[in-house]
């Protein structure tokens, strides 16, 4: 079969179209377009009240091990969430008050002998309609961490690619367990 070569005035042609970006208007556009969505990226990366999505959702070595701890078709994962309902600091403290977190007088005096006697994004728990709405697709939950801002569950391995799909998902992780060595015997008379 004879090999087909295009002509010049034929690649001339085609990159018309193309050309017109090499012009001072079409580069002016692409580098708006690219300062715009730079910029938003940064706003939302700058916010310590959210995270976006990781992607992948689930680490190549997240996967690994899920895949060998899996026993009877389910995994124990941590689902990392990517908020708690607001985006600064004073939706924070209107949280706050809203689902009633106060510091005890303990923990109150403790953090005011550093300066952080107010309440903080580890002091509002995990948001109850995103634990509900993985319950809800078929996992079973084990554990709330308001500190991580996940929920650990037991889950069948094929819902975790849904989990990771909805949007208030920022990645999934192994629930990886410590298992503690044998106890060691003392005998004080020794």
């Amino acid at each position: 079969m004879p090999q087909r070569t295009a002509s010049r005035d034929q690649i001339t042609q085609q990159m018309k179209p193309i050309q017109g970006w090499t012009s001072l208007a079409g580069w002016s556009a692409v580098m708006a377009l690219l300062i715009m969505i730079m910029a938003s990226s940064a706003q939302a990366a700058s916010s310590p009240y959210t995270r976006g999505k990781t992607l992948p959702v689930v680490s190549a070595w997240a996967s690994q091990v899920i895949e060998q701890r899996t026993t009877d078709g389910t995994a124990k994962i941590w689902v990392y969430f990517s908020d708690k309902g607001f985006a600064d600091k004073t939706g924070m403290m209107a949280t706050a008050k809203h689902r009633g977190v106060e510091l005890t007088e303990r923990a109150a005096t403790r953090r005011a002998k550093v300066g952080r006697d107010r309440i903080e994004f580890h002091d509002i728990p995990v948001r109850e309609d995103y634990v509900r709405t993985v319950e809800d697709l078929g996992a079973t939950l084990r554990h709330r961490s308001r500190w991580l801002n996940a929920a650990s569950y037991d889950v069948p391995v094929a819902l975790i690619p849904q989990i990771g799909d909805l949007p208030f998902v920022h990645k999934i992780d192994p629930v990886i367990g410590y298992k503690g060595s044998d106890p060691v015997e003392f005998d004080p008379g020794k």
